[in-house]
C-alpha cells in the first residue's frame, strides 16, 4: 500500500517533466506558442505538490527519510519548472500572483524541511574504539 500510494505521488512529477521537454522542443522546432503552456503548468504544480507532500507522509522522527531522498532530484527540476511556467502560461496581472504562490510555496516547504528534527548517525568505528588510532 505504501509503495503504491508513493508511487502515485512521485510519477505525476516525472510526466510533468517530461511533458515540459516536449512542449520546449516542440515551441523550439516549430516556432509556435502553444495553448498547452497552461496545462503543463498545472501538470508540473501538481507534481511539485505530490512530492513535497512525501516528505510529511512519510517522515519518522529519529530515521533516515530515503522515501524523500529518492525521489527529491525532481524538486528543483519541478520548482524551476513551475516558476517559468507562470511567467510564461498567464497573462500581465495573473502572472504575478501566480508565481507568488509558487514561490511562497516552495520556500515554506523549504522551511518545513529545515525545522525538521535531523536523524542521529550512528557511531563510527572510531568513536566506538574499536579501531586503533
Amino acid at each position: 500500500m505504501r509503495a503504491a500510494l508513493l508511487t502515485f505521488l512521485v510519477l505525476p512529477g516525472y510526466a510533468a517533466f517530461l511533458f515540459l521537454a516536449f512542449l520546449s522542443v516542440a515551441a523550439i522546432f516549430t516556432k509556435r506558442f502553444f495553448k498547452l503552456w497552461r496545462l503543463c503548468f498545472y501538470l508540473c504544480s501538481l507534481g511539485l505538490v505530490a512530492l513535497m507532500a512525501v516528505l510529511p507522509l512519510t517522515y519518522t522522527p529519529g530515521g533516515f527519510n530515503d522515501d524523500f531522498a529518492n525521489n527529491s532530484i525532481m524538486f528543483w527540476p519541478l520548482s524551476t519548472g513551475c516558476s517559468v511556467l507562470a511567467l510564461v502560461a498567464f497573462r500581465k496581472p495573473q502572472r504575478y500572483f501566480v508565481l507568488f504562490a509558487v514561490v511562497l510555496s516552495i520556500v515554506a516547504f523549504i522551511l518545513y524541511a529545515f525545522t525538521l528534527p535531523q536523524s542521529r548517525h550512528a557511531p563510527t568505528k572510531t568513536a566506538v574504539g574499536l579501531t586503533p588510532n
